[in-house]
């Protein structure tokens, strides 16, 4: 079984499941009945894991073990549900986890509201100038006789640019549709690829401190839940990494996991992964010294989200007047190269 593979599954859904089971069991429901009410008012994907996972039970099977036979639920999730069963807390477990997923839910909604506007203007900014390439640049050509008249070489290039776009624009579509898709394949697929993807998130500045907030936040959740569960502490930093879909934080962790195994402080093993801020080592290493580790966790966890809120809305606010000015400062240029040759030939005449 893959260690993560609930990509058919959304976190919205995981998390009305966990909260009607956890509902429904504290009600006295029986577990079969639970999951043929679930099946019922689930969306297809949601019910043919049920399903399966309903199938196993009845054929005897625990609870945990039931839902990873469906293979659809990640380790994290299954790892989650086994500590409560072990505890004899599964309700209180599967509150955790819909908590847990609500927050995710959130967290991707938010980011994914603050992602539109950029690629909204992104979009329009090259739409404007194709247009301006494709249909005004064309009028003024048309203007100019350009045997007669001695053009600027810069104009000529925009004329030029024109016509080949004009010429060219469904090859080109279609070249930039199949060598972006092969560029995305190629990094999914191929390690290397995620990994220098990844990397890059830490290295660029403008989204540096965002990606940074997004893993302290997660990590930090992730790793207080699993350890409230009774996952030891290698277990739980390994599984934490894996929910940061994040190749690179992921192989740098690997770094604390070995260190601990070796006898290290876990705050000191985390400094050397290179990836937290030095604000959430101050705020662990507190935590561990005065063996409230986990309570420390926690409060590092809702810090972090605070900030996260407040730099993603920050984000906006600065992307969108630099991409304004971005877009003004290219159709302006182009029409100031277009315009420039007329201004001239009018100041001749005059």
């Amino acid at each position: 079984m893959k260690i993560f593979d609930n990509k058919k599954l959304i976190d919205k859904e995981i998390k009305i499941m966990c909260r009607q089971m956890s509902s429904m069991s504290r009600s006295g429901c029986n577990i079969v009945t639970i999951f043929e009410t679930l099946i019922g008012s689930s969306s297809i994907n949601m019910a043919r894991a049920l399903n399966i996972t309903k199938l196993n039970v009845e054929s005897g099977k625990s609870l945990t073990e039931s839902f990873s036979n469906s293979n659809l639920f990640s380790k994290f999730f299954i790892n989650m549900l086994h500590a409560g069963e072990v505890s004899g807390n599964t309700d209180y477990m599967l509150e955790s986890l819909s908590v847990y997923y609500d927050r995710e839910d959130k967290l991707k909604s938010k980011i994914l509201s603050v992602s539109i506007y950029p690629i909204i203007l992104i979009i329009v900014s090259v739409i404007a100038l194709n247009f301006v390439m494709l249909f005004v640049v064309p009028n003024f050509e048309m203007a100019f006789d350009l045997e007669s008249v001695d053009l600027p070489s810069s104009t000529r290039k925009i004329f030029a640019i024109s016509n080949y776009l004009r010429k060219n624009m469904i090859y080109i579509l279609i070249s930039t549709l199949i060598i972006v898709g092969y560029i995305l394949k190629s990094i999914n697929d191929d390690y290397r690829y995620k990994l220098w993807r990844d990397e890059v998130r830490f290295r660029i500045p403008m989204f540096k401190k965002i990606n940074t907030l997004i893993i302290s936040n997660k990590f930090a959740r992730v790793l207080s839940i699993l350890l409230d569960s009774g996952v030891y502490i290698v277990e739980a930093i390994e599984i934490s990494s894996k929910t940061l879909n994040n190749s690179y934080a992921e192989d740098r962790l690997k770094i604390a996991q070995n260190y601990i195994e070796k006898g290290n402080t876990v705050t000191d093993s985390l400094e050397l992964s290179g990836i937290f801020p030095q604000i959430f080592i101050s705020m662990i290493a507190s935590g561990e010294e005065s063996g409230r580790f986990n309570d420390a966790l926690k409060t590092v966890s809702q810090y972090y989200e605070e900030e996260l809120d407040i730099e993603l809305d920050n984000f906006i606010k600065l992307f969108e007047p630099i991409m304004i000015v971005l877009m003004g400062v290219l159709i302006g240029l182009t029409m100031i190269v277009l315009l420039s040759p007329m201004f001239d030939i009018i100041s001749s005449i005059s």
